[in-house]
């Protein structure tokens, strides 16, 4: 049985004259299933990044290469301007490129990493909470020895009264 079905087919005209296309596929009539290509400078400053920095999340495996247009550029889907507002924000909380990278690689399977992100978000906040417990002791005996230099009658400032200052050696 054949089935006539219709496409829409759309151009965006670049302000350089290039015309870029995208085709809106059949489907449910209130999501037209539309894909724009996105060329890198477009896809760079819309994310907020260099081109630089979208080719190298491309070659260490953050983002998927994409297909290249028949004049060669990389046309990336509309997707990858969400995907690098998601790199950079799993940056700023201090996720790897690779842990990144694999929750990207989860979704693009179409597989559910809501529980890996939880995870990873998880031992993050744990190193974290280390780290603030570290940093908590590294303050105080940084007080103590601020307070021991300033109380003692430091009379040169010769290496080994550098040392002593460091140490609390101070006599």
């Amino acid at each position: 049985m054949l089935r006539t079905v219709q496409v829409e087919v759309r151009f965006k005209v670049k302000g350089d004259g290039r015309v870029r296309g995208g085709v809106a596929s059949a489907g449910d009539p209130a999501d037209d299933g539309e894909v724009w290509a996105v060329l890198i400078g477009e896809l760079a400053a819309r994310a907020s990044v260099s081109t630089a920095t979208v080719r190298f999340y491309e070659r260490s495996g953050v983002l998927s290469p994409p297909p290249r247009s028949a004049g060669g550029y990389r046309d990336y889907p509309e997707s990858a301007v969400a995907d690098l507002g998601f790199v950079r924000a799993g940056q700023a909380i201090g996720l790897t490129l690779s842990e990144l990278a694999e929750i990207l690689a989860f979704r693009a399977g179409d597989l559910a990493p809501c529980d890996e992100l939880i995870n990873l978000m998880d031992r993050r906040l744990t190193e974290v909470e280390s780290r603030l417990d570290q940093l908590g002791q590294v303050r105080a005996e940084l007080s103590r020895l601020v307070a021991l230099a300033r109380r003692a009658e430091l009379d040169d400032c010769a290496p080994a009264t550098l040392y002593a200052m460091v140490t609390g050696d101070l006599s």
